[in-house]
């Protein structure tokens, strides 16, 4: 097995394993060639980073409290990470040349003491809460990162990318005795699905997109797109399931400046040294990153608490990201009067007066439970 086929195989059992994290960023290292691997995530509302995993515990073990506490706001590397389009490749060619960094705080002070100098990374996350990118950090005595692993780099970040995809719902969550019970806590929308499309379980925010049936829904149990772009994409997800990918993923372009919708699918392979069967039979993760909808800001358990239906737990999230009755209207392509009375039973339900009421309650409930 080839380096990106290792890859590919690894990022699909760290999708639903976080302890296997660290050897899928060592396999990109070894592949590129450098010291330590590592994801990090920026709270676009503390404007803080943090180290979420690496493949080097020993390094970030004494370099992980300096970092955190003083020298990310050096780096520069983070205004890169920041301001560059999402999947843009990240090196230090876009910094300035060696005389420039030599005079660089973050690399006299902070990346010479702990044996580091160069890097390669990219942004796999950028919503409304976070951005979290990968990166793969080069000793002192390693040249700076070539065009050839810049193409490397390149082919193993959509399988970075699903991998981190699932794990950044679920690190949050505590550990449940069923996965249908902690998927079904995850205020995203996710689905198991076969590749002969039988759905055989859908999380909560899933099925309010079924009762929706704008994006995806289900006929005699099967999964469904609507719309000739987004039907497309899912023949293709599909396709790639089927042929024995473990991890695939298609972004739809959405017309009216809508920003951009993606498809995701994780394999749910078999157990470990069994081989494996791809075909109609396979089954897959389906996850929807969809930015124009508030799953990051969703309400958790709170609609069971409250009893809501899954429409008024879709307008409540809504609600809590600080959208208004016409905005909620034209997105879920309902009427101004029809948000109205779904906002009128969540007051009702809820005890509270106002949608910003609702709003708060919901939110601070939230907060609460995580």
């Amino acid at each position: 097995m080839d380096r990106l086929a290792r890859i590919q195989a690894e990022s699909a059992r760290a999708a639903l394993n976080p302890l296997a994290l660290p050897e899928l960023l060592w396999l990109v290292r070894d592949m590129i060639g450098g010291v330590m691997g590592t994801m990090e995530r920026y709270c676009k509302h503390t404007h803080r980073v943090e180290m979420l995993v690496t493949d080097r515990p020993d390094l970030q073990a004494i370099s992980r409290e300096p970092y955190e506490s003083h020298y990310y706001k050096l780096k520069r590397r983070n205004d890169l990470a920041i301001d560059l389009p999402l999947g843009t490749i990240l090196t230090d060619d876009l910094l300035g040349d060696d005389r420039l960094l030599s005079r660089d705080e973050f690399y006299i002070d902070f990346l010479a003491k702990y044996g580091m100098r160069y890097f390669i990374g990219a942004v796999l996350v950028d919503d409304d809460d976070q951005l979290i990118w990968t990166s793969i950090q080069r000793g002192p005595d390693q040249p700076r990162v070539g065009a050839e692993e810049q193409r490397a780099y390149r082919a193993a970040l959509p399988h970075l990318s699903n991998a981190l995809a699932l794990y950044s719902r679920m690190r949050a969550l505590p550990s449940g005795t069923a996965l249908a019970e902690t998927l079904d806590r995850i205020a995203e929308p996710i689905a198991i699905v076969a590749a002969d499309r039988h759905v055989l379980f859908a999380n909560r925010i899933m099925r309010a997109i079924f009762d929706e049936s704008t994006i995806l829904g289900t006929e005699r149990g099967r999964l469904t797109a609507f719309g000739a772009p987004l039907r497309a994409a899912l023949v293709r997800l599909i396709a790639a399931v089927r042929a024995g990918q473990l991890s695939a993923r298609e972004t739809v372009a959405r017309p009216g400046g809508l920003r951009p919708l993606t498809l995701r699918a994780v394999v749910l392979t078999p157990e470990h040294g069994r081989e494996f069967q791809a075909g109609e039979g396979t089954l897959f993760c389906l996850m929807i990153d969809d930015p124009e909808r508030p799953f990051a800001s969703g309400i958790g358990s709170s609609a069971e608490t409250y009893g809501l239906t899954p429409r008024e737990a879709m307008v409540g999230s809504y609600l809590v990201a600080g959208r208004t009755a016409g905005e909620i209207a034209l997105r879920l392509a309902l009427s101004r009067n029809t948000v109205r009375s779904h906002i009128a039973r969540l007051r009702e339900k809820v005890g509270e007066r106002s949608a910003l009421g609702v709003a708060a309650r919901l939110r601070a409930d939230n907060t609460m439970l995580g």
